[in-house]
């Protein structure tokens, strides 16, 4: 390189070091600004020196080398106040320091550092530490009397400028030191609560007839580890039931395989927990820990701790509080509660039983309602469903049978699951509208539920469970056909619910062509009919819808392009039915759909998961079953060998051109 371009290069990166030094500083002048704060001691019958100094502001306000010593009551509060601090032009943090120093041979002394700003300021980072590690604002730190030795603690506030190129707005800072003496202002000790340290209310041991949580705790002593050994689910089905407050277990099963589990209530209520026996439960203990006021624990929780409590009638609950857990006030004398907002869900049979409860008003933060959580609470009359909803679970109001009127959810707009017996035998209410997200309803959702005379189901529903509105024996349909075919839902978006088995004489029907749905059992047992019309629009076929249709031969659903779902026996025992095309867009086929379909020799696949409920059980055997003649194409390039369930008791046999597309054919 010739000396000319060295030094052409040398003067543009001279002057791209000096435009950037020039955009650096002024992109930091920003940061020069004027912040004013406070720093207020709290002290009650202290023995005590606090000093403090701040560094790395470029105007210190005069070295804080301020000293301040109580020997007695010190009545009201003193102040390090309008500390007037500055950020340097290059945003330098400033670092506040304060030591406090326990002066007494005799007594402890108790300590934290609070932040008081209720809301952040823009711009202003702020940092607490207490001896050069972490601290949480407004913890207590207990300082031994001078002769022990640990009578000094040092608190570091460390205050800067979040993004240099922003001027600070309302830059006010305010930090309260509280000092008292142990001995002078010890801490209650909580009667009667046990708690976990994941902030759960998990037993309540007192007598009170009102209790009122606390929003927070601390606790003097430790858990003791305890392990159990459970031999069978009957020999030990009723001492576990003392045992649903246990959370963060483990649970070893005889074979080795461990289970870190949150909620020991919710273990025994999923599917595969007799299948764990024998096991081994390791928990921890905390019925010999003292717990006292403090701000340690935060109570978020509510856990099995009210369960079959016989003296409670009011329970306070703190804002804190995020879940009620399974089994919490179940069968309880509870008769008033109310729920915090913030609330996000109440669990399994939380108030099962509770049948005092009259009145109880859900929050709006609240997104689920778990598994029998209100069941046979048959003082309840009524029941407003919050906005936020999202599923109500299985038998969440079973046998709340006090619930009278109308049952309005249409201001749900987020709910799009009512579970299995949902509102069982809820037999006073007279009409329900549904929202406009709601996708299924459960199996006997509404089951007897024989108050009921009209129901508005709205056009984003999916599926029906098996007897949802079974002895409903007022609910008026929207429509009933010449057949004695019955509708619900309205002219425009039918639902095919009920059939009284009379009405029907020839030997074909088409169904209405705005039908979206047939119902679980809505034709079972109709020997008559030899062929049905399906609409293009409907979207599933329910649970043994036409089970025990003898007389049907065959069944063309290619029409049918909005399909997504046939339930379980839905064709089951259709001895007449030879042939059967189902559509591209199904994704799920029930266990036995097409079982002992004995004349069925073929059955066409397009759709790539159409058995994702029946793919552990040798689905094809499953869903096809009793045939020894049974042919079953596949879309070829849906075979990719993953799709073990094919071959099972089927033979893999040539390939065939069907409409344009090729079909592995499997035969048995």
């Amino acid at each position: 390189m010739s000396l000319k371009m060295k030094l052409v290069s040398m003067i543009s990166a001279f002057v791209l070091v000096i435009g950037m030094l020039l955009i650096g500083v002024f992109a930091v002048n920003q940061a020069q600004v004027d912040m004013g704060g406070s720093i207020t001691f709290n002290a009650d019958d202290v023995y005590a020196r606090v000093t403090g100094n701040v560094t790395k502001a470029q105007v210190a306000p005069e070295d804080l080398d301020v000293t301040y010593s109580a020997t007695g009551t010190t009545g009201n509060p003193t102040a390090w106040e309008n500390l007037n601090l500055e950020f340097d032009s290059y945003a330098t943090p400033i670092v506040i320091s304060i030591t406090v120093e326990n002066l007494s041979t005799e007594r402890s002394l108790t300590v934290n550092l609070t932040d008081a700003l209720t809301s952040s300021v823009p711009n202003l980072g702020k940092a607490l530490q207490r001896d050069n590690g972490a601290y949480t604002s407004g913890t207590n730190i207990t300082l031994d009397p001078k002769d022990n030795g640990t009578s000094t603690t040092t608190f570091t506030i460390t205050l800067s400028v979040t993004d240099k190129n922003q001027s600070l707005t309302n830059a006010q800072f305010d930090y309260d030191l509280n000092l008292y003496d142990e001995s002078v202002a010890p801490k209650e000790i909580l009667e009667g609560f046990i708690f976990d340290d994941s902030g759960n209310l998990t037993s309540y041991t007192g007598t009170d007839s009102e209790v009122t949580v606390p929003s927070s705790y601390s606790m003097i002593g430790e858990p003791t580890t305890k392990s159990l050994y459970f031999e069978t689910v009957d020999s030990t089905e009723e001492y576990m039931m003392t045992l649903v407050g246990i959370t963060n277990f483990k649970l070893t099963t005889d074979d080795g395989e461990e289970y870190i589990l949150d909620d020991f209530g919710d273990m025994v209520f999923s599917p595969d927990f007799e299948s764990k026996f024998p096991c081994t439960l390791e928990y921890k203990d905390y019925s010999n820990v003292t717990f006292t006021t403090g701000s340690d624990y935060q109570v978020e929780g509510v856990v099995g701790a009210f369960i079959m409590n016989q003296t409670i009638q009011t329970v306070n609950l703190p804002d804190t509080i995020k879940n009620i857990g399974i089994y919490s006030f179940t069968t309880s004398t509870l008769n008033n509660i109310t729920l915090p907002e913030g609330l996000i869900s109440i669990g399994g049979s939380a108030f099962y039983g509770c049948s005092s409860l009259t009145s109880i008003t859900l929050p709006s933060s609240l997104t689920s309602i778990y598994y029998g959580a209100f069941w046979d609470c048959e003082g309840l009359t009524s029941i407003t469903l919050p906005s936020s909803l999202i599923s109500i679970g299985k038998g969440a109001f079973k046998d709340c049978s006090g619930l009278t009127g109308k049952l309005d959810f249409s201001n749900c707009t987020s709910l799009t699951s009512i579970g299995e017996w949902a509102f069982y035998g809820c037999n006073d209410l007279t009409s329900i509208t549904l929202p406009d997200s709601l996708m299924s309803i459960g199996e006997r959702a509404f089951y007897q539920c024989s108050g009921l005379t009209s129901i508005t189901l709205p056009d984003s529903l999916m599926s029906i469970g098996e007897y949802a509105f079974y002895g409903c024996s007022n609910l008026q349909p929207s429509t009933t056909d010449d057949n004695g075919v019955k509708y619900l839902g309205s002219e425009q978006n039918p639902y095919l619910v009920l059939w009284d088995g009379t009405g029907i004489t020839n030997s074909s029907y088409t169904v209405n062509p705005d039908c979206k749905i047939i119902c679980p059992s809505a034709f079972s047992g109709c020997d008559v009919l030899t062929s049905i019309t399906l609409p293009e629009g409907l979207k599933s076929i329910g649970d043994y819808a036409f089970q025990d249709c003898s007389g049907l031969t065959t069944v063309d659903l290619s029409n049918c392009t909005s399909l997504t779902s046939i339930g379980m026996h839905a064709f089951r025992y259709c001895s007449g039915l030879t042939s059967i095309t189902l559509p591209e867009r199904l994704t799920s086929i029930g266990e036995y759909a097409f079982s002992s379909c004995s004349k069925l020799t073929e059955v066409i696949i397009d759709s790539e998961y159409v058995y994702t409920n029946a793919t552990s059980r040798s689905a094809c055997g499953y869903l096809f079953g009793n045939s020894s003649t049974t042919t079953v194409k596949v879309l070829t390039s849906l075979d990719d060998g993953t799709n073990s369930y094919i071959t099972t008791n089927f033979t893999k046999g040539p390939t065939e051109v069907i409409n344009g597309k090729n079909y592995t054919v499997y035969s048995k």
